[in-house]
Order: C-alpha cells, then sequence, then structure tokens
C-alpha cells in the first residue's frame, strides 16, 4: 500500500486529501484498482449507512420513502443537467450548487 494513498490513510483514521495523492482523482483507483469501492453503497438501499461517517444511526426507509427519494434525486439531476446545458459562468455554477443543496435537504427531510 503506498503511505500517499488518501483511502489507506482515512482507513488509518490519519489526515487525508479529497483527492488521491497517487493518482490525482477523486475516488482512490490505486486502493481500489477495479475502480469499484467496497464502501459505495445504492442510496436507497438498506444497507446505505456503510459510507456515512456523520450520521451514526439509520432508520429502514418504507419503499415509499425510497421511491420518493429515488425521484428527487431524479428531478435534481434532470434539472441540474439542463442548467448545465445553459454554459459556464458563476450564475450557473450558483445555480446548480442550490440544485445540489435543494436536493440535500429534500432527501434528508425524508431520511430524518
Amino acid at each position: 500500500m503506498d503511505e500517499r494513498c488518501s483511502e489507506s490513510r482515512r482507513r488509518q483514521e490519519l489526515p487525508y486529501p479529497r483527492s488521491c495523492a497517487v493518482c490525482g482523482l477523486r475516488k482512490c483507483q490505486f486502493y481500489f484498482p477495479e475502480g469499484k469501492s467496497v464502501a459505495e453503497v445504492d442510496s436507497t438501499s438498506d444497507q446505505r449507512t456503510v459510507n456515512n461517517t456523520m450520521r451514526h444511526a439509520y432508520r429502514v426507509l418504507s419503499d415509499e420513502e425510497k421511491a420518493a427519494m429515488q425521484e428527487i434525486k431524479d428531478m435534481g439531476l434532470a434539472f441540474h443537467d439542463r442548467i448545465a446545458a445553459l454554459g459556464s459562468d458563476r450564475e450557473i455554477s450558483l445555480a446548480k450548487t442550490k440544485v445540489e443543496e435543494a436536493v440535500m435537504w429534500a432527501v434528508k427531510h425524508i431520511t430524518a
């Protein structure tokens, strides 16, 4: 294991950068050479608790709540993509950030 690997450092509870120091990518390709992280979980899965460091306890969502969360995320992605197609400037960047924030708060409401 490369001592610069951000995933390795995270697992050892050492400070680590958001980007992998080995490959420079956001997700550490060195630690997960197949490109798959053992910590990746579908957001509607009951196993979604394994990769969240902030919320320590989850409740199991009903099928309706899972569907609502997926719908909110799909709608948010469609809106985000439509805004991104308009171009690239400060206003577009702010709009995309606000869409991401709106989805986050809506999902937080559903999963609380």
